[in-house]
């Protein structure tokens, strides 16, 4: 932890009202036990969490298999090439090394063959299933973080916010942490904290928040809300048409499309495409939407959010947009 920015954050986010998350309620009829994750918009954005790939690539071996023979006194020579310092020394939320190096999950998909998104499932443990095994994924690969974002990605993000923000690094902002990250203590006071964007990426190094980023942030005119669901590796940002292209636009690479949920009768209720970045470039993003506009289209987009500002198409009998997928 930066201790500069860790004071910085404790001095600058202070504790705001649990009533500040009233509208995300109303919005979602939802609790925020793991995030409030709001309904469907044309123009959202999947922020694809990070993954690694150690430079000797996926071994034979799963993690759990290879960190009980570490803990049974083995060292380098259990998979040659492989230091256990390598593995398991690390600062959660930042790069794992010099020998890592960022893999993306297009290209991961590309080698496995699994798609990015499976048809009806959010990106979970349940992505990449030829992956998945009792042991969990192979040493030699460092999977995306569940709820929270690396600290690359979170400054990254918080950049693009601020840039299509109406008061830029001045707008003030609002940031809510579901009680699964508090110790699952207190359900009903819920946690949450006021700052603004200027100071936002000094909120990754808040001492009261054990490096956890924000189950969602959104600015007082609530034109736009993160939500970095606990259950999920992927940070979802539904808001005006202008930003959330020009979070896929900066990875300089043309989207594809990969299939969505679907509605009880099997009709496809959100079309989702997916960017691979640049190296240069942030986070992957997997953008969501029903028809594709061509990049510079723009559109009067209402800067208060409401069920019907968010032309929500999942309010069906049946849920077909599921806030994790258990």
């Amino acid at each position: 932890m930066n201790e500069t920015s860790a004071a910085r954050a404790a001095a600058r986010w202070p504790l705001a009202a649990a009533g500040e998350t009233d509208w995300l309620r109303e919005l979602t009829d939802d609790d925020g036990l793991t995030g409030f994750m709001p309904p469907a918009l044309p123009d959202a954005a999947w922020v694809l969490h990070s993954m690694y790939e150690h430079e000797l690539g996926p071994t034979d071996m799963s993690f759990t298999a290879y960190e009980r023979a570490v803990l049974n006194g083995g060292g380098p020579e259990i998979v040659p090439g492989l230091d256990p310092a390598d593995v398991f020394t690390g600062t959660v939320g930042e790069h794992p090394g010099p020998r890592w190096r960022r893999l993306r999950w297009a290209e991961l998909s590309r080698r496995t063959g699994d798609p990015v998104a499976p048809e009806g499932r959010l990106p979970c443990h349940r992505s990449f299933p030829s992956l998945r095994e009792s042991g969990g994924w192979p040493v030699g690969i460092s999977g995306p973080s569940e709820g929270r974002l690396d600290r690359a990605d979170w400054n990254r993000l918080v950049d693009i916010l601020t840039e299509h923000s109406a008061q830029g690094p001045d707008t003030r902002c609002l940031a809510y942490y579901n009680p699964l990250l508090q110790g699952a203590e207190e359900f009903d006071d819920l946690h949450v904290r006021a700052g603004t964007l200027a100071d936002a990426k000094a909120l990754y190094d808040h001492p009261g928040e054990d490096a956890w980023t924000p189950s969602n942030l959104w600015p007082q005119d609530r034109s736009w809300v993160l939500c970095t669901d606990y259950d999920l590796w992927a940070t979802r940002w539904p808001a005006p048409h202008r930003s959330s292209r020009r979070s896929s636009t900066t990875s300089r690479s043309r989207p594809y499309d990969c299939p969505g949920p679907r509605d009880p009768a099997g009709r496809q209720v959100n079309r989702m495409t997916t960017a691979r970045p640049s190296p240069k470039s942030g986070a992957s993003v997997l953008s969501s939407g029903g028809a594709q506009e061509p990049v510079g289209t723009s559109r009067t987009v209402s800067p208060k959010w409401t069920r019907r500002n968010f032309g929500c198409r999942a309010r069906t009998t049946t849920c077909v947009w599921p806030t994790c997928c258990r």
